[in-house]
């Protein structure tokens, strides 16, 4: 198997948002499978230290899809910088790895 996949971690402020995202990254066929997780976080922006919960998403995709994810996570992400972060997959099953690639377009 020559493709490459990764898993792109986003987060978002609602559960409500995650689930109609990925409802949507599913249909569109961008992903095989979402993990939707709630986080605490604690992050620094504009020199203020902040907390909150959001809920992460953990997107399993093939690399080739990260420009199109990317463009759809912007649109539809409540945050004006939404993380948008792309680990690549180094090892997996081939089975696996195939379902990814079977699940996405």
């Amino acid at each position: 198997m020559k493709k490459e996949f990764c898993v792109v971690m986003t987060n978002t402020v609602s559960a409500d948002e995650a689930e109609k995202m990925a409802d949507v990254l599913l249909d569109e066929k961008l992903a095989s499978c979402i993990q939707i997780l709630p986080v605490s976080n604690v992050y620094k922006m504009n020199g203020k230290k902040n907390k909150s919960q959001e809920v992460l998403l953990m997107i399993k995709t093939r690399t080739d899809l990260f420009s199109e994810l990317e463009a759809f996570i912007k649109s539809n992400c409540s945050y004006d910088i939404p993380q948008i972060i792309a680990l690549p997959i180094t090892y997996g099953s081939y089975e696996y790895l195939s379902w990814i690639d079977a699940e996405t377009k």
